[in-house]
């Protein structure tokens, strides 16, 4: 028997996102020391660039921002070159925060943080 457990990113922290250009910028924000300390180690960069494959093209960056307990990632080269060259980036912003912040990883049991 398995000791992983799935969970949703969305029980263990908030999210901000945001456009300019063909950049994508996407914030977790955890809900605690022990939650931050699960994402940083779970939700990489190249995590990330792989979810996001379908929509970015470029680089996906992380940046730590442990005083509020934050990550924050930059995709470039997504939307299909920015707001002025796609008829899609409301739906394409969308889809980046609800396919990433309503997607599922598998974690062990013992290390689930409470919330």
């Amino acid at each position: 028997m398995s000791d992983l457990t799935v969970v949703p990113l969305r029980d263990l922290c908030g999210y901000r996102s945001g456009d300019k250009g063909d950049l994508i910028n996407v914030a977790l924000f955890a809900y605690s020391p022990e939650v931050y300390e699960l994402i940083r180690r779970e939700v990489t960069a190249a995590r990330v660039a792989d979810h996001m494959a379908p929509l970015v093209r470029g680089d996906v960056h992380r940046y730590e921002v442990p005083n509020v307990l934050a990550l924050n990632f930059v995709m470039h080269e997504a939307l299909g070159g920015g707001a002025t060259n796609t008829f899609s980036t409301t739906r394409s912003i969308r889809w980046f925060h609800e396919s990433w912040f309503f997607s599922e990883s598998e974690i062990s049991s013992t290390a689930r943080p409470s919330v």
